[in-house]
């Protein structure tokens, strides 16, 4: 929520950021498919991230917490590469579309598990669903036309990068507005290099 409202809330997320030239072939990829009308896909280049948790809306004085505990975090960066295309919850019926996250996953599941203790004694709630890192490339709003499931279903071996290095965390504030989300970027956390 934004305005002047002493009460502000900010939308964040915490999420690792893709690389330019990666976002770019994601937005040629979705190009070659947007004769879907029933397909909202993702349009802008900086919305492409891994999400590892999703706060919701947040108070300043929760937001200065968060960055405090934020702070004192500390990782190795890692190695990962973008590839696959799959859906949530599947085939059969799919709602998000997305590509998928190779190479040092352990990695990511660290992050993500001491990121949610560094959330949780502030009061954000863990996501209840089983974390799987992928990048949304697209958010299906009725039917899916068949053809369609069938052409990205031979797409699923994709490969849209190399390996590339992780070396930031990000939080992330969104920002609804009549054209779709505004990501900004409000703190991060610089991984060690190795």
């Amino acid at each position: 929520m934004r305005g002047n409202d002493s009460k502000q809330l900010y939308r964040l997320f915490l999420g690792i950021p893709i690389p330019l030239y990666i976002r770019e072939e994601l937005i040629r990829f979705i190009n070659s498919y947007s004769n879907y009308p029933q397909i909202s896909w993702i349009r802008k280049v900086d919305n492409f991230h891994i999400t590892l948790h999703f706060l919701g809306d947040t108070s300043e004085l929760k937001l200065s917490q968060l960055i405090t505990s934020l702070s004192s975090v500390k990782f190795d960066s890692f190695n990962i590469a973008i590839e696959d295309i799959g859906c949530f919850p599947n085939w059969n019926n799919p709602k998000v579309i997305w590509t998928g996250v190779k190479g040092d996953t352990y990695a990511i599941d660290r992050i993500y598990k001491e990121l949610s203790n560094t959330i949780r004694p502030l009061g954000f709630r863990e996501d209840k669903k089983r974390f799987h890192p992928h990048v949304t490339i697209a958010r299906v709003k009725n039917y899916c036309d068949t053809s369609l499931i069938s052409a990205l279903q031979k797409e699923s071996k994709k490969k849209f990068s190399n390996s590339f290095l992780v070396d930031k965390v990000n939080l992330y504030e969104s920002i609804l507005d009549c054209s779709g989300s505004i990501y900004n970027v409000r703190h991060y956390i610089n991984l060690d290099v190795q």
